[in-house]
């Protein structure tokens, strides 16, 4: 299997190519990636000269891309929820890679602000549209 690499973290050639087919579906223009090690990420995105990525909060994004682990030890689902807007998309890391990733992933597709969750194995989708019924997906890639 073809992997991106840096130095702390490596994405597959699957996660790159539908991270990429995102930013383009959804029309992402303002991206925050909340990461241990965002370069990787950073990268992929930034194929799409038309994207400012920012690595620190400041403001609402188009699509944010946080590692699963670093909600649980210093962010809040609801701190996320505020640099959202109606459209866009919060996409978690590694939901199945231990048992309080899986967990932390069963309690955000509970959580009553999120709408719709898209569940493609590596990745976790999340969805805050108002105007959208309550539903959770899952995908395999």
């Amino acid at each position: 299997m073809r992997q991106i690499y840096n130095s702390k973290n490596k994405v597959s050639y699957s996660t790159a190519k539908l991270l990429y087919k995102t930013i383009t579906y959804f029309a992402i223009k303002k991206a925050l990636i909340l990461q241990d090690s965002s370069q990787s990420i950073s990268t992929i995105l930034s194929l799409n000269n038309s994207i400012t990525i920012a690595t620190t909060p400041n403001g609402v994004f188009d699509m944010i891309y946080a590692d699963i682990d670093a909600l649980e030890k210093s962010s809040t689902l609801e701190n996320l929820f505020s640099y959202m807007h109606n459209d866009t998309v919060l996409i978690f890391n590694s939901i199945y890679n231990n048992i309080t990733n899986t967990t932390l992933w069963e309690e955000i597709k509970q959580h009553p602000k999120v709408t719709v969750t898209i569940d493609v194995f590596r990745l976790g989708f999340v969805f805050i549209r108002k105007e959208q019924a309550k539903e959770n997906f899952s995908i395999r890639t």
